[in-house]
């Protein structure tokens, strides 16, 4: 393909349009679904209402991976016993989950 730039650039450009340019893989990048333990206690008299979280003896049951939310982070403060599964959860969560009553089952840290 020498003169693929200068005097066969016709050729080139009639005959074989897709040779120049990105050719190869496509990694796409993942968005994960975020959500701070402030934003999950605020929205979970809605969630019951909803019938996506459960109350048992007080304390609210909620499937992270139901509600379609990837990772649970540690920001705000936590004043009803939750217990978190089926999605990650940062260490500062599980620790204010405990000390509120409720606790991880199941999910990464």
């Amino acid at each position: 393909m020498a003169g693929g730039h200068k005097q066969k650039w016709t050729y080139v450009v009639h005959r074989m349009p897709d040779y120049f340019g990105k050719h190869g893989f496509y990694h796409p990048k993942k968005e994960l679904a975020i959500i701070n333990l402030s934003e999950l206690e605020e929205s979970l008299e809605r969630l019951v209402s909803a019938g996506q979280v459960e109350v048992k003896e007080g304390v609210y049951h909620v499937d992270l991976s139901r509600l379609g939310i990837d990772k649970l982070l540690g920001s705000g403060k936590v004043t009803k016993p939750i217990v978190v599964w089926g999605g990650k959860v940062s260490a500062k969560a599980a620790e204010k989950l405990k000390a509120a009553g409720g606790g991880v089952e199941g999910g990464e840290t």
